[in-house]
């Protein structure tokens, strides 16, 4: 059983945002199963696959749809099978060549190995992207099973979801923990609905003017803080003198071993001059190098280079479990986290 959760639209119409799996049955839900029972019954489907779509009002189930067809969404036998453990082609075929299996494994009642979920991107209006994030983001997640769009190269349409079919791909996450799951549901929901260039972005209002002087200054004030923290890595596109850390640009990164207690960054130009989705692709390998019990400093004149600002810099660092902290007294506007 899946479960199917909607929202509205400003004109009225109602699309999915998210199609979940039915691990325990609640309140209620035992009573839509009867009634697909009984609508499959009334329309004669004695064999073969069936699929129906219901809702519930405050007099029950109501019919929406029932046909003879498997279930819908395009999912991978894998991704099925990580799920029930056991595709639908494979039942559909049990019930012609292999009857017995076919009533032992209905005989066993109702039950999932994991919690699955299916996550379309509603795209909020028109738009011609030339990168996504999201191909760095989903893959970050500890659900994630596979992310689904078509070609972004700066010339394909996305129009305004309207639709299943219009939409800004989708997003297939799998786990055996139902509240992992639907954490990284809450929080793909979070960057599609508040950061939204994160998912597609047309890299094409990027701000283009850096204060460099004063990004300087910023940073400067940070690092004399910091110091007291222990060891620090300081990721920058601007050289600095002087400084009580290990200063690296961001093509150095990979050279970089081991994790730091404190890490700063200061990114202008590499921003303003590379597409969203590299950003991303850089920024968490940075977060990466936070140990546990650390801490990331990301300056105003950093994340204001980002398409969607502070919301950008704080989604890129939740996608690795890192805890968005209160901003210090006195240290500036910054986006400061924590590795638990």
């Amino acid at each position: 059983m899946w479960k199917y959760t909607k929202v509205k639209t400003e004109e009225g119409g109602y699309i999915y945002d998210s199609i979940c799996t039915i691990n325990e049955l609640g309140l209620g839900e035992a009573e839509i199963v009867d009634y697909a029972y009984d609508g499959a019954d009334a329309l004669g489907i004695r064999y073969g696959a069936v699929h129906g779509e219901y809702m519930v009002d405050e007099k029950g189930p109501v019919l929406i749809e029932v046909n003879c067809r498997p279930f819908g969404g395009s999912m991978d036998a894998e991704f099925l099978d990580m799920i029930s453990g056991q595709h639908e082609t494979d039942s559909i075929l049990d019930a012609y060549l292999n009857p017995d299996n076919f009533y032992y494994e209905r005989d066993r009642g109702y039950k999932l190995y994991a919690h699955g979920c299916l996550k379309p991107f509603i795209v909020p209006k028109d738009i011609i992207p030339s990168s996504s994030p999201m191909t760095h983001i989903c893959n970050k997640l500890q659900s994630f099973y596979k992310l689904d769009q078509d070609t972004i190269d700066g010339n394909n349409l996305f129009v305004k979801t309207q639709d299943f079919e219009t939409t800004g791909g989708y997003a297939y996450l799998v786990h055996e923990d139902g509240y992992r799951l639907q954490k990284d549901i809450d929080f793909l929901c979070s960057v599609e609905r508040y950061a939204f260039d994160l998912v597609l972005s047309d890299d094409a209002h990027k701000k283009t003017v850096v204060d460099e002087k004063q990004a300087r200054e910023d940073v400067k004030s940070i690092l004399n803080r910091v110091t007291a923290f222990g060891s620090t890595l300081f990721v920058t596109d601007q050289v600095f003198d002087d400084v009580n850390s290990l200063q690296v640009s961001p093509d150095e990164l990979n050279n970089v071993k081991g994790d730091f207690k404190c890490v700063v960054v200061n990114l202008n130009k590499t921003i303003l001059e590379n597409s969203s989705d590299k950003v991303a692709h850089i920024f968490l390998k940075i977060i990466k190098k936070v140990r546990s019990g650390g801490l990331i400093f990301i300056p105003e004149s950093t994340y204001h280079c980002m398409l969607d600002g502070r919301l950008s810099a704080e989604a890129l660092v939740m996608v690795l479990d890192l805890r968005i902290e209160m901003q210090l007294h006195n240290y500036g506007k910054m986006v400061i986290a924590s590795k638990q």
